[in-house]
């Protein structure tokens, strides 16, 4: 069950298709994955699609 995203600025919870926090504005899924093309957070080290690695 996909219960939101979780801004990595602020940590408010956004509803799972956000594109941006609804609190601060923060883009959630800025880049995307180089593997599979999933939206992931600036900071992620691995896509929660496909489990690569993103560094």
């Amino acid at each position: 069950v996909n219960t939101g995203q979780v801004c990595p600025n602020c940590r408010t919870v956004n509803p799972p298709d956000a594109r941006f926090c609804i609190q601060c504005g923060t883009p959630l899924s800025a880049i995307t994955c180089r593997h599979c093309g999933a939206g992931i957070p600036p900071n992620a080290q691995f896509c929660s699609q496909c489990g690569q690695p993103q560094r």
